[in-house]
C-alpha cells in the first residue's frame, strides 16, 4: 500500500516556504511607519510618515523654522535661530520604483525610492517680538526626491521641483524653485498606538 505521509510533509513545507517567501516580498515592499526627528537648513522638527498604500505615505510634521516673507513676487527667508518662527506641514509622497529595486536587489529599508511628492508647508511669524518685517506664510510645492537609508538609524533627503508661496500678512504670491536637503533621526519605526502613549504617563 502507497504512503502518502512523505508525500503530504514535503508538500506541507514547500507550502510554508513558498507563504514565507511571499511574506518577505510583502514586508521588502510595503511601506514603513516612520516617527522621525528632523533637521535640514530652514530648521528641526518630528514627523510621523504613515503608509497610505504600498506606493503612498503621507508625511506630516511640526517645528521651528527660519521666518520668511513674500515681497515684490519674491520670498525672502531671514535667520534668528533665537528667534524662530513655527511651522507646520503634509507631504503625500508616491514612490514609484520600490518594487524595481526589490528586483534589482537594491536596499527599500526604511523606506528608501525615489518619490514624486505634494507638499502643503505653512510657517509663522517669528515666536518673539522682531523688529524685521515676517508674515505668515503658506508653501506649496510639487517636486521629485529620493529618500536613503545612510547610516543605522539615519535617512537623507534630497528633492528638487517649483513652488508657490503666499503671504497672508503682506497678501502677495511668488514662484520660487524648491530645492531641498534634510536628515532624519529614526525615533521608531512602527504604528503609533494607545500603548505608544501610555509609556508617558
Amino acid at each position: 500500500m502507497i504512503s502518502f505521509k512523505p508525500i503530504l510533509i514535503i508538500l506541507f513545507f514547500f507550502n510554508g516556504f513558498y507563504a514565507f517567501t511571499q511574506e518577505i516580498a510583502i514586508d521588502t515592499t510595503a511601506l514603513p511607519y516612520l516617527q522621525k526627528a528632523e533637521f535640514n537648513v530652514l530648521g528641526v522638527g518630528v514627523n510621523y510618515e504613515i503608509p497610505v498604500s504600498n506606493v503612498l505615505s503621507l508625511d506630516s510634521g511640526l517645528g521651528f523654522s527660519t521666518g520668511a516673507n513674500v515681497s515684490g513676487e519674491r520670498i525672502r527667508y531671514k535667520y534668528n535661530l533665537l528667534n524662530p518662527g513655527f511651522y507646520l506641514k503634509s507631504e503625500l509622497k508616491y514612490y514609484y520604483n520600490r518594487y524595481v529595486r526589490v528586483a534589482k536587489k537594491l536596499p527599500t529599508t526604511n523606506g528608501e525610492g525615489s518619490y514624486f511628492g505634494f507638499q502643503n508647508k505653512l510657517v509663522t511669524q517669528r515666536l518673539f517680538d522682531s523688529k524685521s518685517r515676517l508674515g505668515n506664510v503658506m508653501m506649496y510645492e510639487v517636486h521629485w526626491g529620493i529618500q536613503r537609508n545612510v547610516y543605522n538609524d539615519f535617512l537623507f533627503n534630497f528633492h528638487i521641483g517649483l513652488g508657490r508661496s503666499h503671504d497672508f500678512t503682506s497678501r502677495e504670491g511668488a514662484n520660487y524653485p524648491s530645492l531641498g536637503f534634510k536628515v532624519s533621526y529614526l525615533i521608531a519605526t512602527k504604528k503609533i498606538t494607545r500603548s505608544s502613549f501610555d509609556k508617558f504617563w
